[in-house]
């Protein structure tokens, strides 16, 4: 894929993408994440091995989207990111 303005990247999977993600901001070690309990299962090892620390967002079974004053309750000084 190309994107004219030269702003998106072709990648191989979800996996390689959080990877470049967290290699290309280089978030410092023990930035939190917030990720959601339906997820790949390797997300959560990816952000460790950059040094980040996984937040859990429960989703509602109904919806499969999160509660926004969970989300916002999980929010820290400390969280860099949220992948819904």
């Amino acid at each position: 894929a190309w994107c004219p303005d030269g702003r998106a990247v072709a990648l191989l999977s979800v996996r390689s993408g959080i990877d470049l993600l967290c290699r290309c901001l280089a978030w410092p070690e023990g930035s939190e994440v917030i990720v959601t309990a339906l997820n790949i299962p390797d997300v959560p090892r990816i952000l460790r091995c950059h040094g980040l620390k996984c937040v859990p967002l429960d989703l509602d079974l109904d919806t499969l989207s999160p509660d926004p004053r969970t989300l916002e309750a999980l929010v820290t000084e400390s969280t860099v990111a949220v992948l819904v």
